[in-house]
């Protein structure tokens, strides 16, 4: 078996999944099982990236990556995807206990930021998005 090569977010990782062993509060452990779900995907994608070569910053299989940064200029995250950038908004994830992440959440994204960034009406799509199911 090839060795991820990423290590670090895979200790990242299993420190979370450490971490819902222990004694925590309801809330705080959806969060923590929230943070798993989402960085198993990220683990997932990176993985896919690195595995297939296309590895460079301008890849479009990076690009199309929902991903935050940090902002210095405007002290707050922001999120980038594809070629749309604005500030991160701190937004409702959803049911938690019900977040999945799958191919079609990602196009989601992609279709909703990109029609958010040419500042349009996500109202003439949202029905699309509403009954996703997969």
């Amino acid at each position: 078996m090839q060795r991820f090569p990423f290590q670090s977010q895979v200790n990242q990782l299993q420190e979370l999944i450490r971490v819902t062993r222990g004694d925590l509060a309801k809330d705080q452990r959806q969060k923590v099982m929230n943070m798993i779900t989402i960085d198993a995907h990220s683990r997932d994608i990176i993985e896919n990236i690195a595995n297939t070569g296309k590895s460079s910053s301008s890849a479009f299989e990076w690009l199309a990556q929902l991903r935050t940064y940090w902002d210095e200029s405007i002290k707050d995250a922001v999120i980038k995807i594809c070629d749309a950038i604005f500030p991160y908004g701190y937004e409702y994830l959803g049911n938690g206990p019900r977040l999945v992440i799958t191919p079609l959440t990602d196009r989601i994204y992609i279709t909703a930021t990109q029609v958010r960034d040419e500042n349009a009406s996500l109202f003439c799509c949202w029905c699309v998005f509403e009954g996703k199911r997969e």
